[in-house]
């Protein structure tokens, strides 16, 4: 209708351009009033199955989900300060473990037995509370912490030498 009221209004040299000239207002248009309307259109929707929601938790994995965010942040909050730093700056802050000896002006190896140290502790600590690790993302570990010593962690089994080289 636009282009018709045009065309007996003034002389159209390109026609072709002038018709999409013509469908490209219309979009932008059209555009504008989806844009100032407080509802938007059924069809535009993808129809009834995007009113589903696949992704809502029951009840009952959502109250188990936060005892178990509280578990694992009590697990945390539990460990040696150095140790419960490490372990947030390369778990949270998604730090490499010689950004984190850097900051802390100690050695990349001592990060990363910090960084196991406190892992084990907060399973340890997890499966005494009795949690199942595999429950947090963990496979089942075959060795459980014995002892904690000032100088570090002594493991159930200890490992033997048989001086045979």
């Amino acid at each position: 209708m636009r282009g018709f009221a045009a065309e007996t209004t003034m002389r159209i040299n390109e026609p072709k351009a002038f018709l999409f000239r013509v469908a490209r207002n219309l979009a932008i248009s059209e555009v504008k009033k989806k844009a100032r309307s407080t509802t938007d259109y059924f069809e535009d929707s993808g129809g009834p199955e995007v009113l589903e929601d696949k992704s809502a938790v029951s009840a009952d994995a959502e109250i188990d989900g936060k005892k178990k965010l509280a578990a694992l942040s009590m697990a945390i909050a539990n460990l040696p300060e150095s140790h419960r730093e490490i372990l947030l700056m390369r778990k949270v802050q998604n730090l490499k473990h010689k950004q984190i000896a850097t900051r802390l002006n100690i050695s990349v190896s001592s990060v990363e037995k910090k960084v196991g140290i406190a892992l084990l502790l907060c399973n340890d600590y997890l499966r005494k509370k009795g949690y199942d690790l595999s429950d947090f993302g963990q496979p089942a570990q075959k060795q459980r912490i014995s002892s904690i010593t000032g100088e570090g962690i002594r493991p159930a089994q200890e490992r033997t030498d048989t001086g045979n080289d």
